[in-house]
């Protein structure tokens, strides 16, 4: 007896039977997973919709802040500048009420001084000095110098310093001042020229404040 079994077996086709409850099954799957997929993608897009919202919303409103800063800041410089300006006006105001007042105050000293006594004779020495090895010289007085010049002592001793010295009445030099021309050069003693040379150092000194 053989020990072979021989086994025949007919191939049959596989048919899959899906009935209506399977498909309503698949159907109801595939519609959950579209709706989640679809609430996903809604919720990103929300997302990315609210970021960008809120992203745009801040660059605006960071904008706009920032405006309000800078024309506050130059509204600030701009009232600083203002009062640094009106300060300088009003130093330069007072400068020049200073310098004037000075002025007007140097003439009446010198003025009063003149009436109380003669100093032609001091201005004349100081003046002097300045002409040091002139041989022609010509001094120009106030009439009222001129008289008490002539007919002091003083002249003598300008005699003996100098080789020539000659006297000249001139009614548009101050009492107490003088004018004095050499063949070196010139000397304004005038009362009014060292008052202005006196405002002009006052000057000097307060700009290089």
């Amino acid at each position: 007896m053989s020990d072979v079994i021989k086994l025949n077996i007919k191939s049959k086709s596989l048919k899959a039977v899906l009935n209506e409850d399977n498909i309503s099954s698949i159907d109801i799957d595939d519609q959950e997973s579209n709706d989640k997929r679809f609430r996903v993608e809604l919720e990103r897009q929300f997302n990315l919709g609210y970021n960008k919202g809120y992203d745009d919303a801040k660059a605006e409103l960071e904008s706009e802040y920032n405006q309000q800063m800078m024309e506050k800041a130059e509204e600030f410089y701009s009232i600083i500048k203002s009062f640094e300006e009106r300060i300088i006006n009003y130093e330069t105001a007072f400068e020049k009420v200073v310098i004037e007042t000075s002025k007007q105050i140097s003439k009446k000293i010198i003025t009063r001084e003149i009436e109380n006594q003669s100093i032609i004779e001091t201005v004349l020495k100081n003046s002097l000095q300045k002409v040091i090895g002139a041989n022609q010289i010509l001094i120009k007085l106030n009439p009222n110098d001129y008289q008490s010049i002539v007919n002091s002592d003083f002249l003598p001793e300008l005699e003996n310093q100098f080789n020539k010295v000659k006297f000249e009445e001139d009614e548009k030099i101050e009492k107490g001042g003088c004018l004095i021309n050499t063949e070196l050069g010139n000397v304004d003693s005038k009362i009014s020229t060292m008052v202005n040379e006196l405002i002009k150092k006052l000057e000097n000194a307060v700009e290089e404040q």
